[in-house]
């Protein structure tokens, strides 16, 4: 039997050890740059024979934060690894349904499960009203001083202007079309592709569990039965909460589909009649396994595959070089007061707007797990 078997046994002692150090690593990681320095300055004064002052270990702990959360996905860190993922509601993989007292009814599934938590105000307040009011009115509000800054710069002939307004807004326009295009096509065939796998996974892990219960529904099976299944469940609850980094580390000490195979291994080898129905059982379980090893390799190639902070620092500067060569035309219209007319000021606004929205959009799209989309 597999309970008893001193392997199976280490591995799972190992598994909690794991899982115990993976879940500190994720509380760790949502502490803020403030937070760490507090807990590192109280951990220094509790440590008696520490040599190291406590005030110095807080600033070493606010820097390396800081730090951490500087690098963004340029080179990803442990904290760029620890960041949360939802693929589904956590609160129906981590609620007990038959714990004492229940923490929650037991129910079938309906559409009301398939809601995800509501995203944080940081993460949604580019499509609120009052921010886009703000962008409109600050771009129709700057837009004079900004006319103002650059017309003496700006000394060149009517003609002149025209030229190279129409040269330079044509180029930048163009420019600037290619890359956000270029942006959103990776971004987006990064969400299909992410959608893809974890669907895919998840389906084939409801045919694994159907297969197992099949192969193994005779009483003398329950015990490798149950020891399959959990290691399903456990599979299904690192998808489901745990961060990347947490399913890496999982994947590297004790990979879990490994393990199914490990058990179907043992048990073909400890059984001695197999029914042709058992066998076949057998070979679908081993497919099986390896259409999940195939999704999840995908799965989190595409989960480390964000755009960089370097691709929206040039996403950035192209729309600011857009915005500003409209001022170019603009001065050329404007009367011997230097004031430009009003409804310059409404296409400015207007189009300070739309270049914000695509920077948003496109920023929000980075990100699978949170936000608007």
């Amino acid at each position: 039997s597999s309970a008893t078997n001193p392997t199976m046994a280490a591995i799972s002692a190992f598994e909690k050890r794991l899982s115990d150090i993976s879940k500190g690593n994720d509380s760790e990681s949502k502490l803020s740059p403030l937070e760490m320095a507090s807990r590192a300055y109280k951990q220094s004064q509790d440590d008696d024979s520490s040599a190291t002052n406590p005030t110095m270990a807080a600033i070493s702990a606010f820097e390396k934060r800081l730090s951490d959360i500087s690098k963004g996905n340029d080179s990803e860190s442990k904290l760029q690894l620890l960041k949360p993922r939802a693929y589904a509601n956590p609160s129906l993989v981590l609620d007990d349904p038959f714990s004492s007292p229940p923490s929650r009814k037991f129910t079938p599934p309906t559409l009301n499960d398939l809601n995800q938590k509501p995203a944080s105000y940081k993460n949604t307040y580019w499509v609120k009203i009052p921010f886009r009011l703000t962008v409109l009115i600050s771009a129709y509000s700057i837009f004079p001083y900004l006319v103002n800054f650059f017309d003496p710069i700006l000394t060149l002939e009517s003609e002149q202007f025209k030229i190279i307004s129409n040269t330079f807004v044509e180029g930048s326009g163009v420019l600037y079309g290619t890359f956000l295009a270029l942006t959103l096509k990776i971004l987006y065939e990064r969400q299909l592709s992410l959608q893809e796998n974890s669907v895919k996974e998840a389906s084939t892990l409801s045919l694994l569990v159907q297969n197992c219960i099949s192969l193994w529904y005779k009483e003398e099976d329950y015990v490798i039965a149950r020891e399959t299944l959990q290691i399903v469940a456990d599979q299904v609850v690192v998808l489901v909460c745990r961060s990347r980094g947490a399913e890496l580390l999982n994947l590297m000490r004790a990979d879990p589909y490994a393990k199914i195979l490990g058990i179907i291994d043992l048990y073909q080898k400890n059984t001695i009649d197999f029914t042709a129905q058992k066998e076949s059982l057998i070979e679908a379980i081993r497919r099986e396994i390896s259409i999940l090893i195939e999704a999840r390799d995908k799965r989190l190639t595409q989960e480390g595959r964000a755009l960089p902070p370097s691709h929206y620092l040039v996403l950035s500067l192209l729309s600011s070089i857009s915005i500003l060569t409209f001022l170019i035309p603009a001065i050329t219209q404007g009367d011997e007061d230097g004031q430009v007319p009003d409804e310059a000021r409404a296409l400015f606004m207007c189009l300070t707007a739309i270049y914000t929205l695509c920077y948003n959009f496109s920023v929000d799209l980075n990100d699978p797990f949170t936000g608007v989309i």
